[in-house]
């Protein structure tokens, strides 16, 4: 897994707003049982991308949400 996300790290670099990117890297996190860090990508991922009025008004709250849950594989 390790290897396969290095390559995600590369190509997010050359491609930085790649949302299939994204996609791809937080299926491999879960897949390698980074289940939180998965989650918390894929959060960013709908708050940097989606855009709907009933959304908006939480995006700090979902980001806020994706860096804890990205804080507990990094413990």
């Amino acid at each position: 897994m390790e290897e396969s996300l290095a390559v995600f790290a590369r190509a997010r670099r050359e491609y930085p707003d790649s949302v299939a990117l994204g996609v791809f890297e937080a299926l491999t996190l879960h897949a390698g049982g980074r289940a939180d860090s998965a989650l918390a990508g894929m959060l960013e991922l709908l708050a940097d991308n989606v855009s709907a009025a009933e959304l908006d008004r939480y995006k700090p709250a979902i980001r806020g949400n994706a860096g804890y849950l990205r804080s507990l594989d990094s413990e």
